[in-house]
């Protein structure tokens, strides 16, 4: 079922992002409402990711910036837990920050197809497994914003359609993937689809 919120935008004019000194990313102008699908592509190294965690707060910024998101799921690329955690340790870990109950995220995980045992460390499953656990709090309900990026790396083509389901049912998504097949399922599942390109130290939204 789709998730209803009240109407939210996120709209940024003249906007920077630094990292210490340096300028990263300039001149940006978004005016984007709710409800959205945000597909930001480019090539690597030109910002998105930077991008996305200028909008969390973790770098300096300059200009006009409305994004009044409070409750917010984000999935980077780079995973928190190590090869020495356990499959346990990290469900801990998520509840923790999450609320979610143990048995609400083996629910999921039986859902996406994960066959290991809670025992097992980090460095015994596969890759996709190991991006299962990572994707565990895109499928939490009652967020208002998911930013997810690099999300279907190594995982295979039925976990990548729920994915794509479960982006599609929800309110208000930021997207960095590389994967065309995906983006291109998207698109056809997802009628709120936008779609902007990060080049020349700024992000265009395309028309």
């Amino acid at each position: 079922m789709m998730q209803i919120h009240i109407l939210r935008m996120i709209n940024l004019e003249n906007y920077h992002v630094y990292i210490g000194k340096k300028q990263i990313l300039k001149d940006i102008n978004l005016n984007i409402k709710t409800p959205f699908t945000l597909l930001l592509s480019g090539k690597n190294g030109t910002g998105k990711t930077v991008f996305m965690n200028s909008l969390l707060g973790f770098h300096k910024t300059k200009g006009k910036k409305i994004f009044p998101y409070k409750k917010i799921i984000y999935i980077p690329d780079t995973p928190f837990f190590t090869e020495q955690f356990t499959v346990e340790e990290v469900l801990k870990t998520y509840r923790y920050f999450y609320n979610i109950s143990i048995k609400q995220m083996i629910n999921i995980l039986n859902s996406l197809n994960f066959t290991y045992p809670l025992s097992y460390k980090i460095s015994e499953l596969s890759l996709g497994s190991r991006k299962k656990l990572e994707i565990i709090p895109l499928f939490i309900d009652n967020y208002q914003l998911y930013l997810l990026d690099e999300t279907t790396n190594h995982l295979d083509k039925e976990t990548i359609n729920i994915i794509s389901d479960r982006i599609s049912n929800l309110t208000d998504t930021i997207i960095i993937d590389h994967n065309q097949d995906f983006i291109n399922t998207l698109k056809n599942k997802n009628k709120n689809i936008k779609e902007a390109v990060c080049r020349e130290k700024s992000i265009i939204l395309s028309s």
